[in-house]
């Protein structure tokens, strides 16, 4: 078999996987050697309390695996900024990302892997394996809510894996959100994404979104173009006002104990002065979010270049 010539790299999330990391990480090690001239693995240990970097050294020093490197989390981050921290030290051309440890068909997993690759190659910058295996009743709930609510022309589903370019890590990256989920970020960048798994997007799932957004673009150009923020703030306040000078009035000729009349006139003041400092607090909040938020930073202990014995000879 002819091997290919750019660099591949795989990043393995791990949280107490002592029973599969060694078979997964084998499988994973397999395919790249078998089809890779250069490759690398990075596993991430998010603060595993079993014995899943034991398991990962002695894979290694027994079956000679070359190119493994491992990140050591400082303390539990979960899964998103733990995959972020090994793409981050990744530098292959293509990065394959496993957020869990897949062993539905090992004997297949190879294939699937291969078929991703090739429709990178071939233009996608993002290729997804979906599954129809949800994780429970919540990741079904999340998922219902999140593509009915959802603008982008992608439909979320759960992932098996995905295989990703530079290009896209770069992107994603550049969209500094403050909370990072990566599936998102990615369905969001704008660049070319295939599906090639087991689940089939809503045939529906993109004209309706085509509608949302038309919607959305429309009511974006009235508020930048129109002034129609302002303007819609003025007749608030003026409605406010109004209702005021009325009060007002009928503080002077209503037949009501000055106790209700000192009600009604404390009432309708703070009626009018909250209504149109309200308005504009509200929109400056929105700028404010935007330019205060930071991405959330993760923090690692130690980066190991896992070696074999044959290495060290």
């Amino acid at each position: 078999m002819v091997k290919e010539y750019k660099f591949v790299s795989a990043v393995i999330y791990i949280h107490n996987q002592q029973k599969n990391i060694q078979t997964y990480l084998g499988l994973v090690h397999s395919f790249l050697r078998e089809h890779f001239i250069k490759y690398e693995v990075i596993c991430v240990d998010d603060a595993s309390s079993d014995e899943s970097v034991k398991r990962i050294h002695e894979l290694v020093e027994k079956e000679k695996l070359d190119n493994v490197s491992l990140i050591s989390m400082s303390v539990f981050h979960g899964r998103e900024l733990g995959m972020e921290s090994g793409v981050d030290l990744s530098i292959g051309d293509y990065v394959y990302e496993f957020e869990w440890i897949d062993m539905f068909d090992p004997e297949t997993y190879a294939d699937k892997l291969w078929r991703a690759y090739e429709e990178a190659i071939s233009g996608y910058d993002i290729v997804t394996y979906s599954s129809s295996r949800y994780k429970g009743l919540g990741s079904v709930l999340f998922y219902k809510l999140y593509n009915r609510s959802n603008r982008s022309y992608m439909e979320l589903t759960p992932e098996r894996f995905r295989i990703v370019t530079r290009r896209a890590i770069n992107r994603v990256s550049r969209m500094n959100k403050a909370i990072v989920y990566r599936k998102a970020l990615y369905a969001n960048s704008g660049l070319k994404v295939k599906d090639i798994g087991d689940k089939k997007p809503e045939k529906s799932f993109k004209n309706k979104n085509v509608i949302r957004n038309k919607s959305k673009m429309g009511v974006n150009v009235l508020l930048a173009y129109t002034g129609l923020i302002p303007k819609i703030a003025f007749v608030i306040e003026c409605v406010l006002l109004v209702l005021f000078c009325c009060s007002f009035f009928y503080l002077g000729f209503s037949q009501q104990p000055m106790t209700n009349k000192l009600h009604l006139f404390v009432i309708s003041l703070a009626a009018a002065l909250l209504g149109a400092i309200g308005l504009i607090i509200v929109k400056y909040c929105e700028l404010l979010l935007e330019l205060v938020l930071k991405k959330e930073k993760y923090l690692f202990s130690s980066v190991e270049k896992l070696v074999n014995s044959k290495e060290n000879k």
